[in-house]
């Protein structure tokens, strides 16, 4: 996330904020959830 956040010239908790919000729209708990998610509709 720091790595994240510094490419994008935002701190981290503005990225974890943006994260938590992405794992409740997509019904997702956690990284992998939302991997697994993606690939189930082949977006990697």
């Amino acid at each position: 996330m720091n790595e994240v956040a510094e490419q994008l010239f935002l701190t981290v908790d503005t990225i974890k904020f943006h994260r938590r919000k992405l794992f409740e729209k997509l019904a997702v708990r956690s990284m992998i959830e939302a991997v697994v998610l993606a690939n189930s509709y082949s977006l990697l």
